[in-house]
């Protein structure tokens, strides 16, 4: 029994320091990804990173859909999106620069904000798509 419990020790001890591993890794290289980016001055930026972003998701976002852009709320994340209507989407951008807004971009493209949130989805599946997006500007 003694045996049984140290092996399941081992192996709860060594799932925790990979997910802590993996969890570094990508907030280490979208920190390092948004460090480097262009920041977002203005509207007319922000509008011209909206249609460069567009033209490369092109098979994924279509042109009429509406996305609002807004600061944070207090207590509430500095960087996010989500569906608020048919088409019509929210981004919340607080450090407005390229590389956030192609990360939520993706996650609007890739219809990640259409479904239910589950936290084992987006940390694996969703959250690293949009990451290699933010980093490479490639499409997983």
């Amino acid at each position: 029994m003694r045996k049984i419990i140290k092996t399941f020790e081992k192996a709860i001890q060594r799932t925790v320091l990979a997910s802590l591993t993996y969890v570094s890794l990508l907030v280490g290289a979208e920190a390092l990804s948004e460090i480097n980016s262009p920041r977002i001055n203005n509207q007319a930026q922000l509008e011209e990173k909206l249609r460069e972003n567009g033209e490369k998701l092109r098979d994924k976002i279509n042109n009429s859909l509406k996305i609002h852009i807004r600061k944070p709320k207090k207590d509430e994340p500095s960087a996010g999106s989500r569906k608020i209507g048919e088409r019509e989407y929210e981004i919340v951008l607080s450090n407005a620069n390229e590389s956030v807004l192609k990360h939520e971009l993706y996650h609007i493209a890739d219809g990640h904000t259409d479904s239910r949130y589950r936290l084992l989805l987006y940390l694996f599946w969703q959250e690293p798509q949009a990451a290699i997006y933010q980093i490479t500007g490639l499409k997983p």
